[in-house]
């Protein structure tokens, strides 16, 4: 989409850049500026931001500079507005590889600690590889599986299990059309692809590597 398509549509992001760095994002619906996605450095302070921002918008987004942990790395996210009266703070981590490909997104509570409830909260984690296509054609394919967690209390499977578990072709995580096989299981995941995956970062519910 040009600029002038972007314009027009009224519906459109301005990404500032230091450095080469984003900076932060404005978010524009219906010619309007409604969201503002902030990447805060050392010696920033947050709330003075919102202070500056929020008489104009609905809503701040507030993101720390990704750390790692581990073969990942941690993007701590918070979403500061105005409701009733009274500013409301939602938190949400996401977790990365260490080519920069989303791995998981949940929400939590200030303290980290993961936060699935309802079917509102669901979980997904992406797990991705590379398999040859075939024994006559060994070359290399991109491929990611799609593992979908819920509470325990929603549905009969275990705390910890993946409700479902889908597997893609390619590395596209918003391309729900390529789709290959679904599995009802880890059992299963691991009869397919044994030591080509390590898969324990995908038998829990949190985001946090280091769970066990």
């Amino acid at each position: 989409m040009t600029e002038k398509e972007a314009l027009e549509d009224g519906s459109y992001e301005k990404i500032y850049k230091e450095n080469g760095i984003i900076k932060k994002i404005e978010s524009y619906l219906n010619q309007e500026f409604w969201k503002l996605t902030y990447y805060l450095d050392k010696g920033e302070n947050e709330k003075d931001i919102f202070k500056e921002s929020y008489q104009q918008i609905d809503s701040v987004v507030f993101i720390d500079r990704k750390v790692p942990i581990g073969n990942f790395f941690i993007e701590r996210e918070r979403e500061t507005y105005i409701y009733q009266n009274e500013t409301k703070i939602g938190y949400r981590i996401r977790v990365y590889d260490e080519q920069d490909r989303l791995v998981c997104c949940q929400i939590t509570h200030k303290n980290d600690t993961p936060i699935i409830s309802s079917e509102e909260t669901e979980l997904v984690k992406y797990c991705y590889l590379s398999l040859a296509r075939d024994y006559d054609n060994p070359t290399l394919t991109d491929h990611f599986l799609k593992f979908i967690y819920q509470d325990q209390k929603e549905c009969e499977t275990p705390f910890g299990e993946p409700l479902y578990i889908d597997w893609h072709l390619g590395n596209n995580i918003l391309d729900e059309q390529s789709i290959i096989d679904t599995f009802d299981s880890m059992e299963e995941v691991i009869q397919k692809f044994g030591k080509k995956v390590n898969l324990n970062y995908y038998s829990h519910t949190s985001w946090n590597p280091d769970e066990k």
